[in-house]
Parts: C-alpha cells; structure tokens; sequence
C-alpha cells in the first residue's frame, strides 16, 4: 500500500511541485499492490475474503492519496501558472497617450 519512506521523504521536500510528484509515485505503488492482489486472488493464493478487504484499503488510500493530489496541487496553483493575467484598473500611459490639440502651449 502507502510507502511509508517515500511519503515522509516527500513530505520534507521544499517544494509543493515536489511533494506532488511523490503522491504520484505513491499512487503509482497502490496501483501495483492492486494488481499484485487481483492476480493472487485469480491464481487462489489466500482467502479470497482477506484479499478483497486488502484489495478495498488499497482502493481507499488510493482514493485518499488522489484528494491529497488534487489538494496540493490546487494550492500550488497561482494565476500566472495557470495562465491568466493578473486584473488591474492600471492603464498605461502609454496607451492613453492622445496627441496635444492643436492651438495648445506644447505647439508653440
């Protein structure tokens, strides 16, 4: 299920980005585990009963690890890194520039 090392060693990175990425490798190992425990099941090693409620933590802490995905990657989110521009009120001066009237100080 949830490698314990790697969880805590993804935990003590600095980085959200980073942390992010072990979940995946976490969510990756409970996905093997999965399938290691269908193919158990099929070739009748163990009680079925005990392989199914295995097989259905499994599933759980996958579930719980995807939340945690979504989670920290929502939070790492910000609205350049999602491409959007930041809303100001401001305009340029450079863009409201109008041409002096003519007859103004500035003609002469």
């Amino acid at each position: 299920m949830y490698n314990y090392f790697t969880g805590r060693e993804g935990a003590a990175r600095a980085s959200s980005k980073e942390f992010a990425q072990f979940l995946y490798i976490s969510l990756g190992s409970a996905s093997e585990l999965d399938t290691q425990i269908e193919i158990a099941k099929r070739i009748g090693l163990g009680k079925s009963s005990d392989l199914e409620k295995l097989q259905s933590q499994v599933n759980m802490v996958s579930r719980m690890l995807q939340g945690l995905i979504h989670s920290v990657k929502k939070r790492t989110q910000s609205p350049i890194t999602n491409h959007q521009l930041p809303v100001t009120n401001h305009q340029s001066p450079i863009t409201n520039h109008q041409p002096p009237m003519k007859g103004s100080d500035e003609d002469n």
